[in-house]
């Protein structure tokens, strides 16, 4: 299952400078820290001390837990990054989005693509050497606007799904990249979220022409905010269905991070342009070619552009990622955007929230560009990765979900490091790119602080975690 947000944007800075930011960030998946900086840079949740030797935060409280956990060390979980070559100089390219698919089944070594703003594509493949590709341009009918990928067949292949501005989207197949169009009969800006909405195994997609500013900002005004939900059938196909239309002027509807089975009383998230001060929780049950909406719940939350479904404290109920992305407008001198958690403190088929357990994560100034969730440290629960920027750099800031020595269900996310870049951070994915059964932190950052510079980098930090209980890579 795979949630993903999406925008691009661009701002001047003090001095004619600009920063890029990507259409396309999705929010699946693992990760590493860097130790470059922590605590210093980013500060320390809950009242906590920086310990600027170890770059870690003394005492420091979270999710209502006094405890502060052992120092946890990028070296445990990934190498050190390294770029990627290619046949095709990608560096002197403007490119956005990536995502991965893979043409036979899930053991494949995946393909990278990259999008720009226009209809270009590019699909890197795998030479069979260490981290070197074959790059080719793949031209598309309309501009994507953004990139994810979902499950095509029973053996776990990925096919490769492209939003477009226009009414449609195009999903690749096949080893030769065969390019398919569907209608979507939504204008505009297209977000996806791919999960399974009725858990009988197949992927299903919720589509929304969304009213995201920095969208906007980009793409014009064509997008109304609508939406759309598709049906996984069994040959891993999506069937667009009928049924009571969603909430209004969308920016965003976001599909469970992973099945709950229906405990929670919700497994789609919106926030509506109307008002962003709130999210509405329902759950989306799928019957034939329909389908309905029930337990609607409005929850009162920080100022969001999206509202993501996801169990971090590991009781079996959905909690709430809000993620606040900079809009593409406002000073780039003041802190834009934010990260906060808020937790369910109701029981199965009754959602509760209550606004005073919102936390946010401790992020120090900047720009947030985007969020990514993923369980990089291996240990069963989500932690979360934001996409960063500000005047003096970019980066990957990783927050670790820790778990409490005591016996209540509390959770404390913590900064433990970063990942820096040349250019602005554009997206991660978490997947074996070298075949070994491990999983690597393969990340996109493009765009740099020159307003007309280019410049595109791909690393890959590989992964020494095959899972609990099995033995490391080499």
């Amino acid at each position: 299952m795979r949630t993903y947000l999406g925008l691009v944007s661009a701002f001047a800075l003090t001095g004619g400078a600009a920063f890029w930011l990507s259409c396309a960030s999705d929010l699946w998946n693992n990760y590493v820290r860097d130790s470059e900086d922590s605590c210093v840079r980013v500060g320390c949740p809950g009242g906590g001390t920086c310990n600027s030797t170890t770059g870690f935060c003394d005492g420091a409280g979270d999710m209502a837990s006094a405890v502060d956990m052992g120092p946890f060390s990028k070296g445990e979980l990934f190498k050190d990054p390294l770029a990627i070559t290619s046949s095709i100089n990608i560096a002197a390219m403007n490119l956005y989005e990536m995502s991965t698919r893979t043409t036979t089944s899930s053991d494949d070594i995946p393909e990278i693509w990259l999008s720009d703003l226009s209809r270009n594509m590019v699909r890197l493949v795998s030479t069979g050497a260490k981290l070197a590709y074959t790059g080719t341009l793949v031209s598309i009918d309309i501009a994507p606007c953004s990139l994810t990928s979902a499950q095509g067949a029973s053996n776990g292949r990925r096919d490769l799904l492209v939003p477009q501005l226009g009414n449609q989207y195009t999903r690749v197949v096949g080893s030769g990249a065969t390019l398919s169009p569907r209608t979507a009969m939504l204008p505009g800006f297209k977000l996806m979220s791919i999960g399974d909405l009725n858990d009988d195994g197949f992927p299903d997609m919720v589509m929304t022409s969304s009213k995201l500013k920095a969208g906007a900002a980009i793409y014009g005004t064509g997008s109304d905010g609508s939406s759309a939900v598709f049906s996984g059938n069994s040959n891993y196909g999506l069937d667009l269905l009928t049924g009571t239309s969603l909430e209004g002027k969308l920016i965003s509807a976001t599909v469970e991070h992973q099945p709950t089975k229906g405990q929670s009383g919700f497994n789609l998230a919106m926030i509506s342009e109307n008002d962003v001060s709130s999210a509405v929780l329902t759950q989306l049950t799928i019957n034939g070619g329909n389908f309905s909406l029930s337990s609607r719940l409005q929850v009162n939350i920080p100022a969001s552009d999206f509202a993501i479904p996801v169990d971090f404290d590991r009781d079996g109920l959905n909690d709430l990622v809000l993620v606040l992305r900079w809009d593409g407008a406002s000073s780039p001198s003041q802190p834009a955007g934010g990260v906060s958690l808020i937790r369910n403190l109701g029981s199965a088929g009754s959602p509760a929230f209550d606004k005073a357990q919102i936390v946010p994560l401790p992020i120090s100034g900047g720009l947030v560009l985007g969020a990514h969730i993923a369980d990089f440290d291996l240990d069963g629960a989500p932690d979360i990765t934001v996409l960063h920027a500000d005047a003096s750099g970019n980066s990957f800031l990783m927050y670790r979900n820790e778990s409490s020595p005591d016996m209540v269900q509390r959770r404390q996310f913590r900064f433990f490091g970063k990942m820096t870049t040349r250019y602005a951070p554009r997206a991660i994915e978490y997947v074996d790119v070298n075949g070994d059964g491990c999983k690597d932190m393969l990340m996109m950052s493009s765009g740099s602080a020159a307003l007309t510079a280019t410049g595109v980098d791909i690393q890959v930090a590989l992964g020494k975690k095959r899972g609990i209980g099995l033995m490391d890579c080499p």
